[in-house]
Formats: structure tokens, sequence, C-alpha cells
């Protein structure tokens, strides 16, 4: 997947294993005397209005587990675009586990993401590669982190090369929060590890939007969209992220067709013993 750290080796899983087309390509918020909502800005005719101080909340997944069983990804890339049917699992702060399944839901291809490293297979051709984030984000030309990439995939807020535990750490960090008639666009300038960030919430307090920008080479947008509330979770069923590094751009949408919250999940790391460990993830699917 293209997703945040997983970009270099998930286009390489999908470029071998999917089907290859020829396709080219706020919230609410608690009024106070001194306060203005999107809804006020509205009714004045005004289109943005910064404020210093906006009573609002952050209505974020509250998510332990996500047993994603049905979902299907499309990837654009290097003037092509694929796509497969894929599950994705998630035991927070744990592992992320995410498959694919292009053919007669046979498992083709599998990644094991977890905060101290990523193990990547091939089981058409039994090869495994594994590599610490470090690798991945070197890669990617941007440091993010296991948690960084998990917040991405959970709909939350975060700042990229900064410890922060929840939310309200979050928004300490944050220079900026203007109204709009559509909800609140909230800015963090540059931090010390070189990342800007911007997060847009609708009129209820759901993050729509994240984008990352990394010094002058890298950014990276996310979009969450088709929210439904399933085992009293309201979560995006549409995640579309697009990631631009020079002149080099790709694309990734996730459509969710049926998903658990915070159900029972046994997620157990692949055993790389039935496998053969490659050096490079471009010997994964090498002939």
């Amino acid at each position: 997947m293209a997703y945040a750290v997983a970009f270099p080796i998930v286009f390489g899983m999908g470029m071998q294993s999917c089907k290859s087309t020829k396709k080219q390509p706020v919230p609410a918020v608690t009024k106070q005397s001194q306060d203005v909502t999107p809804s006020d800005v509205a009714t004045q005719g005004s289109s943005r209005t910064t404020v210093k101080k906006v009573a609002f909340v952050v209505n974020e997944p509250k998510v332990s587990t996500i047993n994603i069983s049905n979902a299907s990804v499309t990837i654009i890339s290097g003037g092509q675009e694929l796509s497969s049917r894929a599950s994705i699992r998630v035991i927070r702060d744990s592992i992320v586990q995410i498959s694919l399944q292009p053919a007669l839901g046979i498992e083709m291809a599998r990644l094991d993401i977890t905060p101290k490293n990523v193990v990547a297979v091939n089981k058409l051709q039994n090869r495994y590669f594994e590599s610490n984030m470090d690798y991945l984000a070197k890669m990617l030309g941007m440091k993010l982190d296991y948690y960084d990439f998990q917040a991405l995939l959970l709909n939350r807020i975060f700042i990229a090369g900064e410890s922060l535990k929840n939310s309200k750490e979050v928004l300490g960090h944050l220079d900026s929060k203007t109204v709009t008639p559509t909800g609140i666009q909230m800015l963090g300038s540059k931090n010390a590890a070189g990342f800007s960030h911007e997060f847009d919430l609708d009129k209820n307090g759901k993050l729509v939007n994240t984008q990352v920008k990394y010094q002058t080479s890298m950014s990276m947008r996310c979009t969450y969209s088709q929210f439904r509330t399933q085992n009293s979770v309201t979560f995006p069923f549409m995640i579309f992220i697009s990631a631009l590094q020079g002149k080099s751009s790709s694309k990734l949408s996730i459509e969710i067709k049926k998903a658990e919250f915070n159900q029972a999940v046994t997620i157990n790391p692949t055993d790389k013993s039935k496998y053969k460990k490659v050096t490079n993830p471009e010997e994964l699917f090498s002939k």
C-alpha cells in the first residue's frame, strides 16, 4: 500500500501480484461569548475567520482493534493502475497486518508492520523481506514512524517527528485554528523534524483531511469520507491518499466493504521460517 511508511514495499507488492489495467490516470462548537462557530461564520457571509481560541472537540474514532475483512485497494503509480481485494487487521499500538488477495480470495502477499519492524511476504514465491522502520522512512524520503502510520489509518491527528500521546497534546502543537463554513482548519508550522501539518474537521468534529509536508521535497494528503457508525464507532469507509516526492506521484484508495471495531482480534506475526529471506524489497517479486 502507498500508505505512509509502506509506500515502497506495497507498491512493489501491488505491481507484481495485482491485476493491472490500462487506465491512466467545527465541528459542533460549545458556544461561549468569545467563541465563533462555523455556523456563525456561514450566517455572517464570511468565508474564513481566524480565532485565537475556539471551543471544539476532535471526534476521532475510539478503537483498540479493527478487523477489515473485505476492502478494495487501488494503487496508481508510474502510469499504471492496479486493484486488489484486501483485508486489514489492527491491534492498536502493536501491529498492522495487510493481506492482498487479488484472485479468488487466495492470499498472495502480506505486510506486517509493528513499532519495531516491517515484514513483507510474497507467498507465491515463498520469499520475505524484513526491515526496521528507518529503512522504509529513508526510501520514502520522510521519517514517519509506526505511530504516524497508525494515526493515518485510524483517522486521527498526529504530529510527525514528535512523541505525543493523545489529541490534546497534538492540539497544543498547532499554531492556528481557522473557522470556515464547513468546519475548522488547524495548521502547524514546520517543527524541528522538518514537518508541517494541516488538519480539516467538519462541523461535527470528524477529521476529513490530513496533509503532511516534509521540508520542500515531500508531501502527503489523506482524505476521509463515507463515514459510517458500526459497533458504536464512526469510521471513514473510504480513505484516499496521494503522495508527491519531487516529480513522482502515487495514489492509493481504500474502500472498506466490511469491518468490525473493538472486537476480539488475534494477529499472528508471519512465520518467517516458511520463507526465504531476500536482502532488498526489489527481490521479493523478481523472476
